[in-house]
């Protein structure tokens, strides 16, 4: 067993990504047993179940930072059997590469600081939702302001995007729980999940935010997306362009975004994602119809 110092990637949404029966995450630098830094990206990988990994015993790796780790290099990667040290003093080679890594941006006196990510040519930041943080790719600085549209009343905004993918993929969950459901092995027959179930199971992952290049209308998906918003789902976040009187965003200019909101769907569809996109522009909404991915 050898002894790893790694420098884990900047942009890590978190601490592992989980699959079925493994975790990782990045490290964009990494010396082993005391040796020199080397410079390349490796994948961090542990072992073990979801439940595992979720128990009180996991500890979270943050981003940009050194790590000491127990581990072997497999196959170009390191498989991961303990940490040593999650906040270890940076050697001098150590802290140039932190600095150096360390990304651009710019910063929102309401949604605070944004890094580029010059590898995806975006910029990254958090906004706070419910007991946690969304994550925010924008396109270009001026994304911020979809986001004080949005901004305006943030929650009923993430429940209507929530209420319309419901709307869309509930009937196509139901089927995918009936096809999966063992009666002998379930103790008893299947039961339907309602619109509140489906919500319920909507974990927000991130949201992307693309400037539209016209006057609101977008060759690709623009001019359907208005299909799927009767249920009154194209005004949750209506009159957002009041909110210029203490932000970095009023909205001058601005003629309308793109945004796609990715979330984790719990088991409704045997691991895969729920994705869904829209328009908006001085605050009104029309959501495309929701999908899968993943």
């Amino acid at each position: 067993m050898k002894e790893y110092r790694v420098i884990t990637d900047f942009f890590a949404r978190e601490a592992f990504w989980h699959a079925p029966q493994k975790s990782f995450t990045f490290a964009n630098a990494y010396s082993e047993d005391g040796g020199e830094l080397v410079v390349k990206r490796t994948r961090l990988v542990r072992p073990g179940t979801l439940e595992e990994f979720n128990s009180d015993e996991y500890v979270p790796i943050p981003g940009n930072h050194v790590v000491a780790l127990q581990g072997e290099m497999e196959d170009g990667e390191i498989i991961v059997s303990g940490l040593l040290d999650v906040d270890p003093e940076p050697t001098e080679a150590e802290a140039a590469f932190l600095e150096e890594q360390f990304p651009d941006g710019f910063t929102d006196k309401v949604f605070g600081t944004f890094y580029q990510n010059k590898d995806q040519e975006n910029f990254h930041g958090e906004v706070p939702y419910q007991d946690g943080v969304v994550k925010v790719y924008l396109e270009s600085e001026a994304g911020v302001v979809a986001l004080a549209w949005m901004h305006d009343d943030f929650s009923m905004f993430m429940q209507s995007a929530k209420k319309q993918s419901a709307h869309d993929l509930l009937d196509l969950a139901n089927d995918w729980g009936l096809d999966g459901w063992d009666e002998e092995e379930e103790e008893g027959p299947y039961t339907p999940l309602t619109e509140e179930d489906f919500i319920a199971n909507l974990t927000p992952m991130s949201i992307s935010i693309h400037e539209l290049e016209d006057d609101g209308s977008e060759d690709d998906d623009g001019s359907e997306d208005g299909d799927d918003d009767d249920e009154g789902d194209q005004d949750p976040a209506n009159d957002g362009s009041e909110d210029d009187d203490d932000d970095g965003a009023d909205g001058k200019g601005a003629v309308g975004f793109r945004f796609s909101i990715d979330y984790m769907a719990g088991d409704m569809f045997w691991g895969h994602n729920v994705n869904i996109e829209g328009l908006i522009s001085d605050g009104a909404v029309v959501f495309n119809e929701a999908d899968i991915w993943g």
